[in-house]
């Protein structure tokens, strides 16, 4: 039976990269859905909740793709995810597009994109479509995110929402652990490597209580996902 790190894996993967499926849940001999079964869905259930109610978000807009530029104010928000959905009316357009993110005071630094089959820590940067799901590192004290498009197969194009959301993925369900130089973002900086790297000076003092606090933080997700691991 699919656990739930197997139910996140297979969404993410589906429905996390614009496509429609369902997650059926067959009954047993008995007639009825398992009760285990059920469980555990419930359990999938509240763990992706909050895709549905982003911590903060933008609201829909629609215009040639040189003017889809959306920022959201990140400040004293605490993220790991990026939801974004595009406007279908006309069809399926977004091409290519980046995502961006600003510490106050510095230069707007693009996420890298996503090579290969890795999708975490990476923005996918091609189409959008129903629903994309950007896993990232956890990471707070941001000034703004935004959403450009680069490219389209058409214009006008539009995008339905682009919103931050923090989200707790079961244990045994992300490729791989991590690191810890990337758990906070705070007076830090993405390069093209994908490796976080602290400035200096005050800002490497704030950095560093960013860090400590996101420990502790990681430490109570390990602890919920050990729970969530016992109860299966």
């Amino acid at each position: 039976m699919f656990g739930l790190a197997d139910y996140w894996k297979l969404y993410m993967s589906s429905v996390g990269i614009g496509f429609v499926n369902t997650i059926n849940a067959p009954p047993g001999t008995t007639g009825k859905i398992p009760d285990d079964l059920t469980s555990i869905m419930l359990k999938f259930g509240e763990l992706i909740k909050p895709l549905s109610n982003p911590a903060v978000s933008a609201s829909a807009t629609e215009g040639s793709c040189a003017r889809i530029n959306v920022e959201l104010d990140m400040k004293g928000v605490e993220f790991n995810t990026l939801v974004l959905r595009e406007n279908l009316d006309n069809g399926q357009r977004i091409a290519r597009y980046t995502i961006e993110y600003q510490i106050e005071g510095d230069d707007w630094k693009a996420y890298p994109t996503c090579q290969g089959k890795n999708f975490e820590g990476c923005v996918h940067g091609q189409s959008v479509a129903a629903m994309l799901v950007e896993s990232l590192p956890y990471q707070q004290g941001l000034a703004k995110i935004r959403f450009r498009c680069l490219e389209s197969f058409a214009n006008p194009v539009g995008l339905s929402s682009f919103g931050a959301v923090l989200l707790a993925a079961p244990a045994g369900a992300q490729a791989k652990p991590m690191p810890e130089s990337l758990i906070t973002l705070s007076a830090e900086s993405i390069h093209d490597d994908g490796v976080s790297r602290a400035k200096s000076g005050s800002r490497l003092r704030g950095a560093r209580r960013a860090k400590r606090k996101a420990r502790s933080l990681l430490t109570r997700k390990r602890e919920v996902h050990g729970s969530l691991d016992n109860m299966q």
